[in-house]
C-alpha cells in the first residue's frame, strides 16, 4: 500500500500498516487515501448521537462493498461507468428470532 502521511495525533494511539495490493490496482496512493477517508468517517460520524457499535459499521462496510462490486460488474459488461447517486435508503430492523 502506498505510504500516506497524516498528522499524528499524540493522545491517540497510531499504527503503520503495510498490506499488499492486488495486481490490478491502479493507484495505490487512491487506496491509501480512501481507507485513510473510510476510517476517519466510522470515527468521527456525521450523526449527532451514540458511535456505531464495530458490528454495525462492520455490516454497513460489507453493504457498501457489495454495491461497489455491483456497480463495477455492471459498468465491465455495458462498457460505461455505472455509479449511481443512492436516492433514499430504507433500513428494515432485524427480525426477532
Amino acid at each position: 500500500m502506498s505510504t500516506l502521511y497524516t498528522d499524528h495525533d499524540p493522545v491517540k494511539p497510531s499504527i503503520d500498516i503495510d498490506l499488499p495490493l492486488h495486481p490490478k490496482t491502479n493507484n495505490g496512493e487512491h487506496v491509501a487515501l480512501l481507507v485513510q477517508r473510510i476510517l476517519d468517517v466510522v470515527e468521527h460520524p456525521a450523526i449527532d448521537s451514540d458511535m456505531p457499535s464495530q458490528s454495525d459499521v462492520i455490516q454497513a462496510l460489507t453493504i457498501a462493498t457489495a454495491l461497489r462490486a455491483t456497480f463495477a460488474e455492471v459498468s465491465a459488461r455495458t462498457g460505461h461507468d455505472f455509479s449511481p447517486s443512492l436516492l433514499e435508503i430504507d433500513v428494515n430492523e432485524p427480525r426477532s428470532h
